[in-house]
């Protein structure tokens, strides 16, 4: 691979320069993918309060954006005047977001169970996680604020 100049000169081709780099570079690239092989992957095994904060926000704003809202066994829906369909369900022990039946957005993962109770312009959210331990979040409307 060194090869010898009439000079005396010793030193990589750039062809051969190119394909370490061409080399490293795969390596690189596929490394990341790799890494779930030999350290697997991170499992959260507890409720995550992070999650719940989040939940609670976009809870908070679809809530006050819904013309109606509906309780139906474990699933909360409310429809918004546009005619949107925001429906949040208990599937397993995750609680899943899906709007007009279609997607499936994750929002909270290890609940055992979730209660919801409305009265005239809140919303009390009780979650159980699978400890056992109990979540509760109250979200409100503004109507009687922009009534005024």
């Amino acid at each position: 691979m060194l090869r010898n100049n009439k000079l005396g000169e010793h030193g990589f081709t750039l062809l051969e320069v190119m394909f370490c780099i061409c080399l490293l570079s795969t390596l690189l690239l596929v490394t990341p993918r790799l890494q779930p092989l030999f350290f697997g992957l991170p499992k959260q095994e507890s409720f995550n309060e992070f999650e719940w904060i989040i939940f609670m926000q976009q809870a908070q704003m679809e809530y006050r954006e819904a013309g109606t809202v509906q309780f139906i066994d474990k699933k909360l829906m409310m429809k918004d005047p546009s005619g949107f369909l925001v429906t949040y369900t208990l599937a397993g022990t995750q609680l899943i977001r899906k709007v007009n039946g279609s997607g499936n957005e994750i929002l909270l993962q290890n609940v055992k169970t979730v209660f919801y109770k409305q009265s005239a312009n809140k919303l009390v959210i009780h979650i159980q996680d699978l400890d056992g331990n109990i979540h509760k979040g109250i979200l409100t409307r503004l109507s009687v604020l922009e009534e005024a």
